[in-house]
């Protein structure tokens, strides 16, 4: 808490073992709530935004925002 580092969950793409997934993370929920509800209001909808907790803290996820790496091996 009060590090102001980028924060993301990751995962491993289950077709291609060789990507790995990041999803920013973000602890400014009141600016995320407001855009959400608009494109809920507007779409009645919204898979691009998700809200949940990280250590104990509320936080939003930013699948919008998402982008894929590679695992590069170095011998």
């Amino acid at each position: 808490r009060g590090i102001k580092r980028p924060c993301f969950y990751c995962f491993r793409d289950k077709t291609n073992s060789n990507l790995i997934w990041f999803i920013p993370i973000s602890s400014k929920i009141e600016k995320y709530e407001k855009i959400y509800n608009k494109k809920l209001n507007k779409n009645g909808i919204v898979d691009t935004i998700v809200f949940g907790y990280v250590e104990g803290g509320k936080r939003v996820f930013l699948i919008q925002n998402m982008f894929p790496t590679t695992k590069k091996i170095h011998n």
